[in-house]
């Protein structure tokens, strides 16, 4: 479902804000995109037009350089999720003063993970909804299947064939990207790195798998935890892999 809800993105790199509104644009209805502004102008436009969602893309935020300014800006974003997207080269004293200034912000990295900023929204928009006032839809048959469980999906599309497929696919590409990190880090022995990827990855299927499958997948995890011998790690990620090629195979079916 596009919801109506009003997302501000205000960065310098015109590449990554187009990937931005492309990606969002399937489930958010009013999306504004302010390019070589500044912090004082897009507080302007957010008192003007309320906005739910504010994204900071980090060459943006590099231009910021008052910081006592920034803070007084601040304030017309407190009733706003505001993201903060950072690249990995950011300085750490930058880091801490724009943490303070927005501290309830979200810090997401680049290269970007689209689960991970769906999963932080959806949480922010459901924190607005009252207990007992979100409708609750009936599966349809095409979204019952014995791996997936679509039920977050068709409840924020209203039951959208096309558009939960669409996310899906976006789901598929990461994930799949994912495991072809791991096995780069599977040849490098890097048992550290392989448990940072598999955590990153179980949180991706949060959004499409069913219970059952979360759990083996947690076993999984608990198990490459401890795991140090190449065998060992290569066994488990294969068992993981032999899961995932399951739900790929009914996400292709959709």
């Amino acid at each position: 479902m596009e919801k109506k809800i009003n997302v501000l993105i205000a960065g310098q790199s015109n590449s990554i804000c187009n990937y931005l509104i492309g990606l969002l644009g399937v489930r958010y209805k009013e999306l504004t995109f302010l390019s070589g502004v500044t912090i004082n102008q897009v507080t302007a436009h957010v008192e003007k037009q309320p906005i739910q969602i504010t994204i900071f893309e980090s060459k943006f935020l590099k231009t910021f350089s008052n910081i006592e300014e920034i803070e007084k800006q601040a304030k017309a974003f407190q009733n706003s999720l505001v993201i903060l997207l950072q690249s990995k080269d950011t300085k750490e004293k930058q880091m801490q003063w724009l943490t303070k200034i927005f501290p309830n912000a979200i810090i997401l990295y680049k290269p970007l993970n689209p689960a991970a900023l769906f999963h932080r929204i959806d949480n922010f928009l459901e924190s607005l909804v009252p207990k007992n006032g979100k409708e609750t839809l009936s599966l349809p048959t095409w979204a019952l299947h014995p791996y997936l469980n679509l039920e977050v999906l068709c409840q924020n599309y209203q039951n959208n064939r096309e558009k939960v497929v669409k996310i899906l696919k976006l789901y598929l590409l990461q994930i799949e990207t994912q495991f072809q990190r791991i096995e780069q880090m599977l040849k490098e022995n890097n048992c550290q790195k392989i448990n940072e990827e598999f955590i990153s990855l179980r949180t991706a299927f949060l959004y499409f798998a069913d219970k059952k499958i979360l759990q083996e997948l947690d076993q999984i995890k608990n198990e490459l935890e401890n795991a140090t011998e190449r065998k060992l790690l290569e066994r488990k990620i294969k068992e993981a892999k032999k899961i995932w090629e399951s739900i790929k195979l009914e996400i292709e079916e959709l």
